[in-house]
């Protein structure tokens, strides 16, 4: 819809302009149909930059009905965009049971890590100090990711 619009309104602004291109010759060239492409691109997505604009009152007419029409396609193609990415209630609440189980996964690993590392700690009376502060300080990180986790 989009691109037949451009076509048709592209046209429609050559044939209505040409009265014009025939009297003096002007920047704003309309006789040619990429400048007219190129004019009908920019009313239809509201842009508007007025490097070309229509003189004759059936120009502006042609224009005018571009911009409605312009609005309308685009607003359409923008809500068909949006509903298509947008998840429905299933997707949603399987997205948030496949977050809760890595969630899961996540908390068990964690302490897995934290049960290991306690049974090092336990066992190393005859480790070094610095062995010993980084069992603890391990234990810590993954007692705190593990807090972040649960809730």
């Amino acid at each position: 819809m989009y691109f037949s619009g451009i076509i048709f309104f592209s046209f429609s602004l050559k044939v209505s302009e040409s009265p014009i291109n025939r009297i003096a010759g002007t920047d704003m060239d309309h006789s040619k149909i990429l400048n007219c492409v190129w004019a009908t691109v920019l009313v239809m997505t509201t842009i508007g930059y007025g490097d070309i604009v229509p003189r004759t009152p059936y120009g502006r007419f042609v224009v005018f009905g571009c911009a409605m029409y312009g609005v309308i396609v685009v607003s359409l193609i923008v809500v068909t965009i949006t509903n298509t990415l947008e998840m429905n209630s299933s997707e949603s609440k399987s997205f948030v049971v496949l977050e809760r189980l890595k969630i899961r996964q996540e908390m068990r690993e964690h302490a897995s890590h934290i049960i290991g590392l306690a049974v090092k700690l336990r066992n190393s009376d005859g480790q070094k100090k610095n062995n010993k502060i980084k069992l603890v300080t391990d234990m810590a990180f993954y007692s705190t990711e593990f807090k972040i986790l649960r809730q």
